[in-house]
């Protein structure tokens, strides 16, 4: 993607036939180093009843070619897809506040869910 669009919030337009549409996909910035085997990864993931096996972690570089209904969690600095949004993993960690709404929104998810 282009930094200077990415800059400014906006994502570059995809064909649809160029789009990602199997599998589920965890969103982290292109600087972030994001592992499916990271323990606060691992526990949002038993939460949701979701084994890692069936989860890809991509970039910002491909996120705009990730179907949105594919995208379980956006990990971005600038989040804008996914069921669960946050802030990029090693800020997260370090967020007591941010880890709070990332529950609160895993709740709603559990809540949805049993409707």
């Amino acid at each position: 993607m282009n930094s200077y669009l990415h800059a400014m919030g906006i994502t570059e337009w995809q064909p649809k036939s160029a789009q990602i549409t199997e599998g589920l996909w965890l969103l982290s910035d292109n600087s972030a180093e994001v592992s499916l085997e990271h323990p606060l990864v691992q526990e949002v993931l038993k939460l949701l009843d979701v084994d890692s096996r069936d989860c890809q972690i991509a970039s910002s570089d491909t996120a705009a070619k990730i179907a949105s209904a594919n995208v379980l969690w956006d990990m971005r600095a600038q989040a804008q897809t996914g069921r669960l949004r946050s802030q990029p993993l090693p800020m997260l960690c370090q967020s007591a506040q941010g880890k709070r709404d990332l529950w609160q929104q895993i709740w709603q998810l559990q809540v949805q869910q049993q409707q």
